[in-house]
């Protein structure tokens, strides 16, 4: 056997037993755990991101029946508008957080990371295959929610800006309360962020922005797009956990009639780094977030992208 063949050994936790595993296999092991991360990392910012704008929108209802236009305590509007204008940047950076960890852009707009190439081994799958399933009304919106984002980094939401009053649902004809931040658009134009990142905003007609309707919208838009990544990542990542099975329960058997116990292993490389061979959880966890981000509401097109609270 040669040398670059015993460059790793497999350990057992609370044991002094060791094995010599096959560099390929150790290398094969490490791949499919940074994929899984890499993936994990993926559902976990989507869920993070719902969690911020359903929050949101919890808070938008809750001010639509503690303020109304009649309503003068002048601390109470403030301290209420200025809790959601840190919720509308929360909600909006942390869905550009999720959107970072799928595609990466260098200069020029170039892709510098494409999270769906790294894993399927396939060039531009994010242009092909994720991105341009989106409408061109979904993309303006994608493209929208960026820029006000990137504004709201930089520049305070004019919590002065809102409006407040009742209207009608164009779908079941009933009335609701509306109340929402609302964001000029000249703002933004006149704003200290770079051309490139205002240029949407210019070419666009819309003198304002509700910044609920932008927060819905670019949810939305990221939704479709974090399903389609799913679509095609899932199934890679299964393949990959089934194909090493044999090896993981090789290596668990030896360990455990060795020690007579469920052995919790790490394959140990050059004296240096440990790799945790703790694969068996990481999909259990995946499976888990999946299934509770299959339940991703669509705000825009369910709730006509206004807050609302429904009367008889």
């Amino acid at each position: 056997m040669s040398k670059s063949d015993t460059d790793y050994s497999i350990l057992c936790t609370n044991s002094s037993h060791k094995l010599k595993i096959k560099k390929d296999e150790a290398l094969e092991i490490k791949n499919l755990k940074s994929d899984i991360c890499a993936y994990y990392k993926l559902e976990h910012d989507y869920d993070l991101a719902k969690k911020a704008v359903i929050y949101f929108k919890t808070e938008m209802y809750r001010a639509s029946h503690e303020i109304s236009p009649i309503y003068d305590d002048e601390i109470y509007l403030y301290e209420k508008k200025g809790a959601l204008s840190s919720l509308v940047f929360n909600s909006l950076n942390l869905l550009k957080k999720y959107h970072e960890n799928l595609v990466e852009y260098g200069r020029g707009c170039q892709v510098k990371k494409d999270l769906v190439a790294d894993i399927t081994l396939k060039s531009h799958t994010y242009d092909k295959d994720i991105e341009n399933i989106l409408s061109d009304i979904e993309m303006k919106a994608k493209q929208i929610g960026e820029a006000i984002r990137n504004y709201c980094q930089h520049e305070s939401i004019p919590s002065d800006n809102y409006t407040s009053g009742m209207g009608v649902s164009t779908v079941t004809k009933k009335s609701y309360i509306l109340f929402s931040l609302v964001l000029p658009s000249r703002r933004i134009i006149n704003s200290r962020l770079q051309p490139r990142n205002t240029s949407v905003i210019r070419e666009d007609s819309a003198n304002e922005y509700d910044l609920h309707c932008v927060i819905d919208a670019y949810f939305d838009s990221l939704t479709k797009m974090h399903f389609r990544a799913r679509e095609i990542l899932l199934p890679i990542i299964e393949q990959k956990i089934s194909s090493i099975e044999d090896t993981f329960k090789r290596y668990e058997l030896e360990f455990t009639s060795h020690d007579n116990e469920s052995p919790m292993l790490s394959i140990h490389e050059s004296n240096q780094e440990y790799i945790a061979l703790t694969l068996k959880e990481l999909p259990k966890l995946i499976e888990y977030l999946v299934t509770k981000n299959n339940l991703a509401p669509k705000f825009s097109s369910e709730i006509e992208y206004k807050t609302r609270k429904y009367s008889n």
